[in-house]
C-alpha cells in the first residue's frame, strides 16, 4: 500500500511539474510574440552623423507633407530636452538647430542647446492624414563618422554607416524607418 502511494504521489509530482513547464512556455510564447501584429516586423532605425558640432539627422525614408516629428535628447534622464515640429514639405533629414522652411514648431530646443551632452535620441513621428510612424532610437555617441567617410552616409545602429538610399532600398526588407508606413 506504502508503494503504490509513493508512486501515486511521484505521478502527481511529475504531471505538476510537466504542467507548470508547459504553462511557463506558454506564457513565454505569449509574451514574445506580438499581439494584433502591431509592433514593427523589422529593427526601425534612424540615421544619426555629427560633423564638428553639427549634427544631422537622417530618417531614412522621406515623411509624407505635415508629419508631426517628436525628437527626444536624453529621453529617460532628468535632462530631456525634445524639439517637436510639423514640417510643410516632405522630409527625409534635417538639422534640429536649422529646420526646413515652412516648419511649425510646437516645442523648441531650448537657448544653448547642445545636443553633445546628450548619448541618446528618440525620433517619433505621427503622421498629418492620421496614424503614427514608428519609433526609433539612435546612439549619439557613435554619430562621428571615421575619416574619409563621405558626406552622404549616416549611422543607422547595427546596421552601421548606409546612405539613405540604402537605407530606403532596404526599408521593409530587414529595416524599418520611423516613416515606414504601418
Amino acid at each position: 500500500m506504502r508503494s503504490r502511494r509513493k508512486v501515486i504521489v511521484a505521478l502527481v509530482v511529475f504531471v505538476l511539474i510537466v504542467g507548470l513547464v508547459f504553462a511557463g512556455f506558454q506564457l513565454f510564447v505569449v509574451l514574445r510574440s506580438d499581439p494584433g501584429g502591431e509592433g514593427p516586423e523589422h529593427p526601425v532605425v534612424v540615421g544619426v552623423r555629427a560633423d564638428d558640432d553639427r549634427l544631422t539627422i537622417a530618417i531614412g525614408r522621406s515623411c509624407p507633407q505635415g508629419s508631426t516629428v517628436d525628437v527626444s535628447f536624453n529621453p529617460y534622464g532628468e535632462d530631456r530636452v525634445a524639439l517637436e515640429f510639423t514640417s510643410a514639405e516632405a522630409l527625409s533629414r534635417f538639422e534640429p538647430e536649422e529646420l526646413p522652411p515652412d516648419t511649425t514648431v510646437e516645442t523648441a530646443l531650448p537657448a544653448g542647446f547642445m545636443w553633445r551632452s546628450s548619448t541618446e535620441m528618440i525620433l517619433s513621428v505621427h503622421f498629418a492624414r492620421g496614424g503614427y510612424g514608428w519609433t526609433a532610437h539612435a546612439d549619439l555617441t557613435a554619430a562621428d563618422p571615421p575619416a574619409g567617410y563621405p558626406p552622404d552616409v549616416y549611422f543607422f545602429g547595427d546596421f552601421g554607416w548606409l546612405t539613405e538610399a540604402e537605407v530606403a532600398a532596404r526599408d521593409g526588407m530587414d529595416l524599418m524607418t520611423a516613416c515606414t508606413p504601418q
